[in-house]
């Protein structure tokens, strides 16, 4: 099952469709996600930009 969240309220998906959609998305996420460490360098350079151009 999974639970989608919008602006007008959320729904329970259970078709094996759909959740072949959401695993497919989720493996996408986790094998192009930074690790911490790395996801913490990258913030902290997009503010030292964003002060920048200030």
């Amino acid at each position: 099952m999974v639970y989608v969240e919008s602006f007008t309220g959320g729904i329970f998906l259970e078709r094996l469709i759909d959740l072949d959609r959401y695993r497919e998305a989720y493996g996408v996420i986790q094998r192009t996600a930074l690790d911490s460490q790395p996801s913490r360098d990258l913030l902290r350079e997009g503010a030292k930009e964003y002060e920048r151009g200030r």
